[in-house]
């Protein structure tokens, strides 16, 4: 795909997708803190129930922002330079989006779910969208990688003869 063209595709993922399952992920674990915004009574496992995923969860949707970012403002040389603890923590959170729906694929083999494996089913299901500009930016990284050779650390010694 051609680079500017990529550029405002992860621009509008940003907006599109990124921006409103953040604002939901920011909202749910503010209600979880503080039950009184939402004005519903307080739940005895609230924040503990919630704290398990969220703890994955938020560090993937910083994650994202931080890779979407850098590919937008500097194209895809800057995803060879992002750090790899970002692309962890992207691994992390699509792991964590991907888990409900393999779960549910198996989900009459297993016993009647328990509360906490309902939240992580929401959590995941929330960010099932953010695995669009996740595969995308993955794919910049690796067209990049691959049309500079960078894969090839060695400058070709092995196998040369």
């Amino acid at each position: 795909m051609k680079r500017p063209i990529s550029r405002v595709i992860a621009g509008a993922e940003l907006l599109l997708l990124v921006l409103p399952v953040s604002a939901m992920a920011v909202q749910q674990l503010l209600l979880a803190l503080f039950p009184s915004l939402g004005n519903r009574p307080r739940s005895p496992l609230g924040f503990e129930i919630l704290a398990g995923p969220m703890l994955v969860a938020l560090p993937a949707v910083v994650a994202i922002w931080r890779v979407l970012w850098a590919f937008i403002l500097a194209g895809p040389p800057a995803l060879a330079m992002v750090r790899h603890f970002w692309w962890w923590l992207l691994g992390a959170g699509s792991a964590m989006a991907l888990l409900p729906w393999v779960i549910a694929i198996g989900g009459p083999l297993m016993s009647p779910p328990s509360a906490h494996v309902f939240i992580l089913f929401g959590v995941g299901y929330a960010g099932t969208p953010l695995l669009v500009p996740a595969v995308h930016v993955s794919i910049e990284r690796w067209l990049y990688m691959r049309s500079n050779n960078r894969f090839d650390r060695d400058g070709g010694a092995i196998g040369s003869g």
